[in-house]
């Protein structure tokens, strides 16, 4: 699953619109803003899935494990990106494309609620349907090596 090809045309139509990459963590739904995507790699069918730098796993990362998502034996996706000069990759268990949130309800994140954990976690958008949490790329690189995973 190659997503490259539309990421072009989503970052020329982003000042339009808010155009993010639309991936699931557990039972938790994510967007990340196209500036620092590269690719996005299926682990279960790819053949490239050599890390393309430091790889961070999502579900290890928010403490997403339980009896039913265990962390041990998935498969799932990476999400490689470059922020600045370092590659790094993110395993996340679903992607569901690059989705378009010109109309979902901004939320910010809340301030009592904040801590050195959730610092990745930017704020919300509701879609009338889903609530989706927007993930800082940058701030998640730094939460993670800080050794927060």
């Amino acid at each position: 699953m190659e997503f490259a090809a539309d990421n072009e045309k989503a970052k020329q139509a982003e000042g339009e619109g808010q155009s993010q990459l639309f991936f699931g963590v557990g039972e938790y739904i994510f967007a990340l803003n196209l500036d620092s995507l590269v690719r996005v790699v299926d682990l279960s069918s790819d053949s490239e899935k050599e890390k393309s730098g430091r790889e961070i796993d999502l579900r290890k990362f928010f403490r997403v494990e339980n009896e039913d998502n265990p962390i041990s034996g998935r498969e799932g996706f990476r999400i490689d990106l470059k922020i600045g000069n370092q590659d790094y990759g993110l395993r996340v268990d679903t992607v569901f494309g690059i989705r378009d949130f010109q109309l979902a309800i901004p939320l910010d994140f809340p301030g009592a609620l904040r801590n050195e954990d959730n610092q990745a976690i930017s704020g919300f958008l509701f879609d009338g349907k889903d609530m989706i949490c927007k993930l800082d790329a940058e701030k998640l690189i730094k939460s993670s090596d800080k050794g927060l995973i």
